[in-house]
């Protein structure tokens, strides 16, 4: 069983995650074990600004899906998927059988050739949205066992600091996407800048600044 206090010992590595590389990966490892679960795992969908490539970020620790039920996924599954991520209630743990109607040929399809091979037959998902409008999804997942209450009590104690921490992130990147374009704008139109003392000498530069003072 997963005590309710152990929560505690999650909330440093998502504080902290922001940092890591890749993010919150301590903090899977740590959700892991806490949940004695066979995976974990973070799901932005997704992250509206930058690359196309920087859209979707997918976090976890534990057994992945098996390459050929991965690919099929990518393939094909992506486009049917039935989960009803947007529509969830922000801050509650759903168990599958509320994200999954039963008697649906579209949904069982997707829970056979998907979750099964996965190993994803008990799930458990909590969904968190920042200020800015993004969610993230949290889930954990077993091959057979279901989760306890505890284990649910748990996810649901960490949602007022995963959406800290994904509020964090998401303005993090954010800045870090401004201050890009903005230092390729100076770059283009070839300038920089320095700081200089009262003397008139050089304290700090950027890397533009650097490059213009050392000439071609």
């Amino acid at each position: 069983m997963v005590d309710g206090d152990e929560a505690q010992d999650l909330i440093e590595p998502l504080i902290s995650g922001l940092a890591e590389d890749p993010l919150w990966s301590t903090f899977l490892e740590r959700l892991l074990r806490r949940a004695r679960a066979d995976y974990a795992s973070i799901v932005f969908r997704p992250l509206p600004f930058g690359p196309e490539r920087n859209r979707v970020v997918h976090l976890y620790a534990g057994q992945a899906s098996p390459p050929g039920v991965s690919q099929l996924y990518h393939d094909i599954l992506h486009a049917i998927d039935p989960l009803p991520y947007q529509d969830m209630v922000e801050g509650r743990v759903y168990r599958l059988g509320e994200l999954l109607v039963s008697g649906d040929p579209a949904h069982q399809a997707y829970f056979d050739r998907f979750l099964v091979p996965s190993g994803m037959k008990v799930l458990r998902m909590l969904r968190v949205a920042a200020p800015s409008g993004v969610s993230a999804w949290l889930t954990i997942s077993r091959r057979e066992d279901p989760f306890d209450e505890a284990t649910e009590a748990l996810l649901a104690g960490l949602a007022p600091y995963f959406r800290a921490a994904l509020t964090a992130h998401v303005a993090q990147e954010r800045e870090r996407i401004s201050a890009r374009v903005a230092s390729e704008a100076i770059r283009r139109m070839n300038f920089g800048w320095l700081t200089l003392d009262r003397e008139g000498r050089i304290l700090d530069a950027d890397p533009n600044g650097a490059r213009l003072l050392a000439g071609p």
